[in-house]
């Protein structure tokens, strides 16, 4: 099977030039006074092109935006190549939605100049020293000169692993810098060829004071010696109400009768295992594994978790029965057009007209549902994938390639068509689901999702560069990933929102008489993807607050492939069909810190307002989802636990009211007292910026801290 051409569909999903920016103008309302401030901040990059690790500085200034100023966030003119200054605007979009959760403010509007953009192609492994200094530039205070952070943003605020640490340390001491702070899921490195060596030991050696942080607040407060704000807390255990407790014990019992009744002819004995094709047998025991984990789940009272357990069994149940009945009576063109049907029609699902009200809680409700199709999609798309490269009129694929294309192909376009034929538990219960009085976004939604597409296609090349550069350690086990597919469809979608703002500006520019810029690359007309086309659904039929929200999904989904494939060292099992992961405390760190966070968005939503009922059904699914044994089970119950961070942290970004901010940074070791710049007035909108570049910015002179008037 021909795994290049998955790669081709992949790599030329993305421009490879600049992404484009449109001009927003800022609300008026929004203009305010802020003392300007400005920091440098030391950055370690990767330059591929020498292999070499790079010290440098970046420097941010914040100052209060004008009301005749327009522009774009972070828009970079810099005489560094264009890729490279598009990716890290990608990533300072990233670490501002981030960074405003942990200083427990939005970023509702502050103009952003950024000076000095260092060279190299990694700026991912910068997200949290990038979210640091933002923080540190609006609160005016000073980002110590001695010290450099390392580690990448995870969704929910964690910090995430970076490529090659001992060589990062040993370019950090080569700088003449003191003090690093690492991940603290990476104290060990095990990169090497001695074994796991104790990180600490590492740098003490180089002459670095080294320290970890688990996410970017404890990261800031390490690192510019002040507490931040108390970020808030939520339940324990997140509840919903009785009346969906009873609706969904309704729809969890109608499955166990039919699964009940069904189940008397599944496999159970020797003979009936015996009779079964070897992917037969597998996807009959992960119909097994889904069974138990939902009734563990219903008998333990987590009821959305078993709902969407059980309901996946039946159609996982149904897309067997399709497979013993075709046989060998399979037509290839046949199911795929199937296949493209069904997933139309779930595309079309999404867009809900009556239900989407481009206010918070209807949107949040549509991103959930959103959540299911994609699994569902992916399945379709991943089967359709690696039929099209067995059924190929020049194939080399054996007979029991070809089998298995077919067994997948069947049982999951029969699958999707079951759970197709009823109404999702969402959209029936949305009366349940969501108050009638939404929680506005105040038309903030469409000022952020240009950039928020941006941070998605820049994190979505720094992953492909990442897996390009492993590919030979796969090989064709890529095509089993099914979420793999559909996330290069995915990026199609977002490549053509970006096609619309790009025809939007030279019809803007063409109107004032100026040459538009180059935006980047366009295939051919002889490209050809391996998939079968699907129409994109426009992501202009949803609103503009529910396509915020649904970028959520979007972005979390390439943050787990990347976790997979890049950090947590995934192999597939040819003998059980499953992915495997290998670094299962690594996994199980992800769990513990996300799990927490996930509380925290909880929260972050229910302070503006917002009914969190949907959020708390997230929630039950990704604690259920941790209690499994396998290892692909785990992993998205992490997804389940950013989703509900990432939601929440976003929901209150969009919906927070002008308040004042409460409470300052204050020195860490001292009684709390009134700091010579609070961090802002109230909430800042995130306005336009403008950029100039220079020479790489100087090391400048440690500042003591703010001092208390």
């Amino acid at each position: 099977m021909d795994v290049y051409r998955l790669w081709a569909a992949l790599v030329l999903c993305l421009f490879a030039g600049g992404l484009p920016l449109r001009a927003e103008e800022e609300a008026t309302a929004l203009t305010r006074s802020l003392q300007p401030s400005a920091q440098a901040i030391p950055l370690i990059t990767y330059q591929s092109s020498t292999g070499k690790m790079l010290s440098s500085w970046i420097k941010l200034t914040c100052e209060s935006p004008t009301d005749a100023e327009s522009g774009t966030p972070f828009a970079i003119e810099s005489t560094s190549s264009e890729a490279t200054a598009d990716l890290f605007l990608s990533q300072l979009w990233i670490s501002a939605i981030i960074s405003g959760s942990a200083w427990q403010q939005p970023w509702l509007g502050v103009k952003w100049t950024v000076d000095s953009l260092p060279e190299g192609n990694d700026a991912s492994s910068n997200g949290v020293a990038l979210g640091v200094g933002l923080i540190a530039t609006a609160a005016g205070v000073n980002y110590p000169a001695d010290t450099v952070i390392l580690g990448r943003l995870l969704p929910d605020g964690s910090l995430g692993a970076v490529d090659r640490l001992p060589e990062r340390l040993q370019a950090i001491a080569a700088s003449g810098f003191k003090r690093v702070i690492i991940p603290h899921l990476q104290r060990f490195d095990s990169t090497g060829q001695k074994g796991r060596r104790d990180v600490d030991v590492l740098a003490r050696n180089l002459g670095l004071e080294c320290v970890s942080a688990v996410d970017l607040a404890e990261a800031t407060e390490l690192a510019l010696q002040r507490k931040l704000p108390a970020t808030p807390t939520g339940e324990s255990m997140p509840r919903y109400s009785l009346e969906i407790s009873t609706t969904l014990d309704g729809k969890c019992r109608g499955l166990l009768t039919l699964l009940a009744e069904g189940s008397k002819s599944w496999p159970r004995t020797e003979s009936h295992w015996n009779a079964l094709s070897v992917p037969e047998r597998h996807l009959w025991k992960n119909v097994y594994t889904l069974y138990d984990l939902g009734m563990e789940a219903y008998r333990g009272g987590r009821l959305y978790a078993a709902y969407r357990l059980l309901r996946q069994t039946q159609g996982n149940v149904a897309g067997l029965a399709e497979v013993k009945a075709v046989g060998s009576k399979f037509d290839f063109r046949a199911f795929d057009d199937r296949g493209r049907v069904v997933r139309q029609k779930m595309a079309a699902r999404l867009v809900k007209p009556a239900l989407d009200a481009n206010e918070l809680q209807s949107s949040l409700l549509l991103a959930e549902e959103g959540d299911w199709l994609y699994g569902q999609t992916a399945s379709v798309i991943g089967a359709q994938i690696m039929a099209r490269q067995a059924f190929a009129p020049r194939s080399e694929s054996t007979a029991e390639q070809k089998w298995l294309a077919q067994v997948l192909l069947v049982s999951s376009v029969a699958s999707a068509e079951q759970q197709m034929k009823e109404a999702d538990f969402l959209v029936e219960s949305a009366s349940l689901l969501m108050p009638k009085e939404g929680v506005s976004a105040y038309g903030r939604a469409g000022l952020w999702l240009p950039h928020l597409r941006m941070g998605q296609l820049g994190a979505a090349e720094y992953f492909i560069s990442g897996l390009q550069s492993r590919s030979p350690e796969f090989g064709d086990k890529l095509l089993f990933d099914v979420r793999l597919g559909n996330f290069e469809s995915v990026l199609q979608g977002y490549r053509a929102a970006w096609e619309m703002e790009r025809q939007e500006i030279e019809a803007q520019e063409k109107a004032r008489e100026i040459k538009p810029a180059e935006i980047g690359f366009y295939p051919g007309d002889g490209y050809s993807p391996p998939k079968a086309p699907s129409p994109v659904v426009p992501m202009r039929q949803l609103s503009e607050t529910a396509q915020s929200l649904v970028w959520v999904n979007d972005y979390i989904e390439l943050a787990i492939l990347d976790e997979k494939y890049r950090r947590l060292g995934a192999s597939y099992e040819s003998n059980s069909m499953k992915w495997r992961i290998e670094d299962r405390a690594a996994l199980q760190n992800l769990l513990q810190v996300a799990e927490l966070n996930a509380r925290r968005g909880i929260a972050q939503a229910r302070s503006i307002g917002m009914d969190t009922t949907i959020l708390a059904l997230i929630y039950e699914s990704a604690s259920t989802l941790r209690t499994a044994e396998e290892s692909s089970m785990l992993l998205e119950g992490v997804r389940q636990y950013w989703r509900c961070a990432l939601l929440g942290n976003l929901s209150w970004q969009l919906g927070a009211l002008p308040r004042a901010m409460g409470e300052p940074l204050n020195e860490v070791g001292h009684v709390p007292g009134p700091m010579r710049l609070w961090p802002t007035p109230e909430p800042v909108h995130l306005g336009p910026t403008a950029v100039t570049a220079n020479a790489p910015y100087p090391p400048v002179s440690r500042l003591a801290p703010v001092a208390h008037q």
